[in-house]
Protein backbone atom coordinates (compact mmCIF):
# COMPACT_ATOMS: atom_id res chain seq x y z
CA UNK A 1 0.00 0.00 0.00
CA UNK A 2 3.01 2.69 0.66
CA UNK A 3 4.54 1.84 -2.86
CA UNK A 4 1.10 2.08 -4.46
CA UNK A 5 0.13 5.55 -2.86
CA UNK A 6 3.91 6.86 -3.60
CA UNK A 7 3.61 5.63 -7.40
CA UNK A 8 -0.03 7.29 -7.88
CA UNK A 9 1.76 10.39 -6.33
CA UNK A 10 4.04 10.08 -9.42
CA UNK A 11 2.02 9.67 -11.87
CA UNK A 12 2.55 6.00 -12.25
CA UNK A 13 1.43 2.15 -11.19
CA UNK A 14 4.02 -0.53 -9.84
CA UNK A 15 4.25 -1.91 -12.93
CA UNK A 16 5.49 0.83 -14.85
CA UNK A 17 7.57 1.51 -12.42
CA UNK A 18 9.38 -1.73 -12.64
CA UNK A 19 9.29 -1.65 -15.98
CA UNK A 20 11.16 1.68 -16.57
CA UNK A 21 13.60 0.19 -14.11
CA UNK A 22 13.89 -3.14 -16.55
CA UNK A 23 14.27 -1.42 -19.80
CA UNK A 24 17.35 1.12 -17.86
CA UNK A 25 18.71 -2.26 -16.26
CA UNK A 26 18.46 -4.32 -19.76
CA UNK A 27 20.10 -1.32 -21.52
CA UNK A 28 22.69 -1.04 -19.27
CA UNK A 29 22.09 2.55 -18.31
CA UNK A 30 21.32 1.98 -14.48
CA UNK A 31 20.45 -0.51 -11.77
CA UNK A 32 17.11 -0.67 -10.09
CA UNK A 33 16.78 0.33 -6.81
CA UNK A 34 16.90 -2.27 -4.13
CA UNK A 35 13.72 -3.49 -2.28
CA UNK A 36 14.00 -3.86 1.37
CA UNK A 37 11.76 -6.14 4.01
CA UNK A 38 10.90 -3.90 6.38
CA UNK A 39 11.00 0.03 7.25
CA UNK A 40 13.88 -0.64 9.47
CA UNK A 41 16.17 -1.90 6.52
CA UNK A 42 14.75 0.93 4.77
CA UNK A 43 15.74 3.50 6.93
CA UNK A 44 19.41 2.05 7.75
CA UNK A 45 20.02 1.97 3.30
CA UNK A 46 19.11 5.32 3.01
CA UNK A 47 21.48 6.32 6.29
CA UNK A 48 23.74 4.12 4.25
CA UNK A 49 23.88 5.58 0.97
CA UNK A 50 24.58 9.55 -0.19
CA UNK A 51 21.58 10.85 -1.57
CA UNK A 52 19.77 7.63 -0.76
CA UNK A 53 15.92 7.57 -0.71
CA UNK A 54 13.51 4.78 0.36
CA UNK A 55 9.53 4.59 0.84
CA UNK A 56 8.37 3.58 4.38
CA UNK A 57 4.53 3.39 6.24
CA UNK A 58 3.36 6.55 7.90
CA UNK A 59 3.49 4.45 11.25
CA UNK A 60 7.42 4.11 10.86
CA UNK A 61 8.22 7.85 10.16
CA UNK A 62 9.92 7.82 13.99
CA UNK A 63 11.93 5.53 13.22
CA UNK A 64 14.19 7.73 11.11
CA UNK A 65 17.13 9.06 13.02
CA UNK A 66 19.92 10.80 12.34
CA UNK A 67 21.05 11.92 8.57
CA UNK A 68 17.60 10.53 7.51
CA UNK A 69 14.43 12.81 7.09
CA UNK A 70 11.31 12.10 6.21
CA UNK A 71 9.38 13.43 3.80
CA UNK A 72 5.92 12.75 3.83
CA UNK A 73 3.52 12.63 0.69
CA UNK A 74 -0.10 13.27 0.52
Amino acid sequence: PTATAFFSSIGLSAAEFDRIWLEKALSGQANPPSKKSSAADVISAVGATPGGIGIIPKADEGKATGSVKVIPVN
